[in-house]
C-alpha cells in the first residue's frame, strides 16, 4: 500500500462528487509533468488525502488501477488541459474535522526541502502540482490524525467481475479485450494510426493491436494506454513481439542480428522502414521494448 497527497483546489467539487481523480497527459503547453504521471503508479488500495484549502478534507482508497479516460465532461470546456488524460476512481471518506495546514507543520516540516514534496520549503501551503507521494511514515501520522472509524477495504475478492458495477464493469472489460488486442483499446489504435503504423495497410482485416510495453510487465494503465499500442501487419506484428525488430529513438527500424536480412525481407519486413508517427509518449514505451524485449 502507498500514500498519496492530491492538491484538488480547482477540481475538488467535481472529483469528490465523482469519486474519481483525473489528470491529463499534457497541459494547454503541450507538457506532461511527474505529478501528473504519478496516477499511472496509483494501485487497488492505496490511501489518497485529499488537500483543498490549505486543508486535508477527505480520506480515500483507489478502488483500483489507473487507467485512461478522458477529461470529465463537468471540468467545462475552458480546462486548461489536453482532453486524453488518467484517471483512478476513489471511495472517498469525508473528514468531520478537516485537519488545517498548521495543525499538521510538524509532521511535515522534516520534508519540506525534498524536491518532490506537496508542501513548499516555506510550510505556508501547496506547492504548484496534482499528486505527489508522500512516505510511509508521513502517511501513518496524517491516518492517525484523520480520526476515522473505518476505511473501506479493497480486497481481490472485490476486483472480482461479480462485485463491480458501472464503469467499474467497463474498466474490466477493457483490459480483458485489450489483452486480446481487440475493444476499446484496438479502437483507440484505429482512431490514432487509421492504418499499419509502419506500411500504411488500410485493410484492417489485416492488422493487429500490438503492445509496445507487453502485457505482463505492464500495469493497469500501461495495459490501455493507446500510446503503448502500434497497429501492425501480422509479419511485423509477430517479429516485434518476438524482439526481432525494435524502432530507435526516431521511429527507425532496428533488425535484430539474429535473423538473417534475407528472411525479414521474405517476410515482408523492409530493413529501411520506419513508423509513420512518433513522439515521447510512444518513445518511453519504445525504450523498455529495446531493453527488454529486443534480441540485440
Amino acid at each position: 500500500m502507498q500514500y498519496w497527497w492530491v492538491s484538488q483546489n480547482k477540481t475538488w467539487k467535481h472529483e469528490r462528487k465523482g469519486g474519481y481523480l483525473w489528470a491529463p497527459y499534457e497541459g494547454a503547453d503541450g507538457v506532461d509533468r511527474y505529478y501528473w504521471r504519478n496516477m499511472e503508479e496509483i494501485a487497488s488500495g492505496d490511501v489518497i488525502f485529499s488537500y483543498q484549502g490549505k486543508r486535508i478534507r477527505a480520506v480515500s482508497i483507489a478502488k483500483y488501477d489507473c487507467y485512461p479516460d478522458n477529461i470529465p465532461p463537468e471540468f467545462g470546456v475552458d480546462a486548461p488541459w489536453k482532453a486524453e488524460g488518467r484517471r483512478v476512481d476513489a471511495e472517498y471518506k469525508d473528514l468531520d474535522d478537516p485537519i488545517l495546514l498548521d495543525e499538521i507543520s510538524e509532521i511535515l516540516s522534516p520534508y519540506l526541502g525534498e524536491p518532490q514534496f506537496p508542501i513548499k520549503k516555506s510550510g505556508t501551503g501547496g506547492k504548484e502540482g496534482y499528486l505527489f507521494r508522500i512516505n510511509q511514515i508521513v502517511g501513518e501520522d496524517l491516518l492517525g490524525l484523520c480520526n476515522l472509524s473505518h476505511l473501506p477495504q479493497v480486497s481481490e475478492e472485490r476486483r472480482s467481475f461479480g462485485h463491480l458495477e458501472g464503469r467499474e464493469i467497463t474498466t474490466r472489460k477493457r483490459l480483458i479485450d485489450a489483452r486480446q488486442g481487440q475493444g476499446h483499446f484496438r479502437n483507440k489504435l484505429i482512431e490514432n494510426w487509421e492504418s499499419c503504423a509502419v506500411t500504411g495497410t488500410g485493410n484492417l482485416k489485416l492488422l493487429n493491436a500490438s503492445h509496445i510495453r507487453p502485457w505482463k510487465w505492464s500495469n493497469n494503465f500501461q495495459r490501455l494506454d493507446p500510446n503503448n499500442g502500434l497497429l501492425l501487419t501480422s509479419a511485423y506484428d509477430r517479429a516485434f513481439d518476438r524482439g526481432l525488430i525494435s524502432f530507435d529513438e526516431n521511429g527507425s527500424l532496428i533488425p535484430s542480428t539474429s535473423i538473417d536480412s534475407a528472411d525479414l525481407l521474405r517476410s515482408g519486413i523492409q530493413p529501411l522502414s520506419r513508423l509513420r508517427e512518433y513522439n515521447e509518449h510512444i518513445e518511453q514505451y519504445m525504450t523498455f521494448h529495446r531493453e527488454r524485449v529486443f534480441v540485440e
